[in-house]
């Protein structure tokens, strides 16, 4: 999904009111609920199924840099979150939701189906942190949007996702720290501020990956997009995947994958890009293109053929194409050198001033 979507959805998940209506709703909201003479859990709401949580809200005893931290303690939809320092958590009990100071708990009774993070309040620094869960998983839909200035998402310990999805519409940046898992769901990452990092296995079935300044991932998914406006992206991927999108504009690409490989659209405005596929094929469906005057190099070891039905194009640098099986395909392949290399024969259709192909 194009990152330039990602605000307007979110504001959607709060019934597409603007930011400015959305703190005079929750404000009078609030307001009446203070009223009903109840202890107060934290600048949320509760509608629908919804829980709705503003991080950094400028009335009450919110402040910049507010952090959440999420833990689940059941496999059955019970939560323990925690806010930072001396902030405190404001609204009102009820059956399932009960907040005391700095924490807020949440059972199953709270007949909840998702959880929207948000920092809406107009205070900055907004973080959020999936904690230690002992094993536990979340079975809500996870929710963050953060667009002010704000902090980061980090994975500190395994999370893990049972039937439900985790979408970061936005955030400072994106560290995946530790195991993330969305079995057979999936799995959106978007920071429109910075990076996502870290070396934690990502898996699910979609892994939507959005960033500003780069892209460094683990991931075992099926289905893979993976964009950033500028910076190097350097990706693994365990299983055999459709890679519809890896795009970035000056950086490098890296991708290695185990098992067949399919890319749709690869490029870089400035920069190499270097595909591999690990015991499977590799296939430019669409097209694979190294900007700026730089190499393009297509790889698969142990076995796998190379598909060039897209075109691949390193005008005025070097494509070298290395298959453990065969090179094939009729996309055009522009470069100033070609260097191709095959076990079992090579087929190409080339646009190149230098030319080597050996089998």
């Amino acid at each position: 999904m194009a990152r330039r979507t990602w605000s307007s959805l979110f504001r959607s998940l709060f019934g597409g009111i603007s930011g400015n209506q959305t703190k005079q709703a929750q404000r009078a909201n609030l307001l009446l609920e203070q009223m009903e003479d109840r202890t107060t859990p934290a600048n949320c709401t509760f509608s629908g199924g919804i829980l709705s949580i503003d991080l950094n809200i400028t009335n009450g005893a919110g402040s910049n840099n507010e952090e959440i931290i999420l833990t689940s303690t059941s496999n059955g939809g019970d939560y323990l979150f925690t806010l930072n320092g001396s902030n405190v958590f404001f609204g009102s009990d009820q059956s399932g939701l009960t907040g005391t100071g700095n924490t807020l708990t949440i059972t199953n009774a709270l007949a909840l189906t998702d959880v929207n993070l948000a920092d809406v309040g107009g205070l900055t620094g907004a973080a959020v942190t999936f904690d230690n869960s002992n094993g536990f998983s979340y079975v809500d839909n996870f929710n963050v949007g953060l667009f002010n200035t704000p902090g980061a998402a980090t994975v500190t310990s395994t999370t893990t996702f049972n039937s439900s999805t985790l979408t970061v519409f936005n955030a400072g940046s994106i560290a995946i720290n530790a195991p993330l898992s969305a079995t057979g769901q999936t799995i959106g990452l978007t920071t429109t501020f910075g990076a996502i990092t870290g070396s934690g296995l990502v898996t699910a079935a979609t892994a939507d990956l959005n960033a500003n300044t780069g892209i460094t991932a683990n991931l075992s998914a099926a289905t893979i997009t993976a964009d950033s406006t500028n910076g190097n992206i350097s990706i693994d991927n365990a299983i055999a995947a459709s890679v519809n999108s890896l795009t970035t504009g000056k950086g490098n690409i890296v991708f290695n994958n185990t098992a067949n490989a399919s890319f749709g659209t690869v490029s870089t405005t400035d920069g190499s890009v270097d595909l591999e596929a690990i015991s499977g094929d590799l296939t430019v469906a669409t097209s694979a293109t190294a900007g700026g005057s730089n190499s393009l190099t297509l790889v698969t070891t142990t076995t796998g053929n190379i598909v060039l039905t897209g075109t691949v194009n390193a005008a005025g640098d070097l494509v070298t194409a290395t298959s453990a099986g065969d090179i094939s395909g009729n996309g055009l392949v522009t470069a100033a050198t070609a260097d191709l290399n095959a076990n079992t024969g090579i087929t190409a259709n080339l646009s190149a001033a230098t030319i080597t192909a050996d089998s």
